[in-house]
């Protein structure tokens, strides 16, 4: 398997002006980004195969997720066949989103 570089760390944030005094984010959960699989390998007989890439991106964000005790709640198959960049929405139930990005920071430094 590639080595997983962390390009960007994103909170998911609320858009909502009535919880102006609520955190402005989901507590426990991060978005990450990474490089994607490629997508022009998931063809067969030169037609791009969309379920194959979906299950890849998604192998990849389980992978990522369960090498540090979270969990993948989705991918994005149609931002990272055009972008080469993969988008995992993580969450964990035990640990505060503070938390989690710093160890998903130290994790690539």
């Amino acid at each position: 398997m590639k080595k997983l570089f962390v390009c960007l760390l994103l909170v998911v944030l609320f858009s909502c002006p009535a919880l102006a005094n609520a955190p402005r984010y989901a507590e426990g959960e991060v978005l990450v980004v990474v490089n994607a699989p490629i997508a022009s390998e998931y063809e067969v007989m030169g037609v791009y195969n969309e379920n194959l890439y979906s299950r890849a991106l998604s192998n990849q964000a389980e992978g990522f997720a369960r090498s540090r005790g979270l969990e993948a709640r989705n991918t994005y198959p149609e931002i990272a066949r055009v972008t080469g960049k993969s988008i995992i929405h993580l969450q964990s139930k035990h640990k505060n989103t503070d938390q989690l990005i710093r160890e998903i920071m130290s994790d690539h430094r």
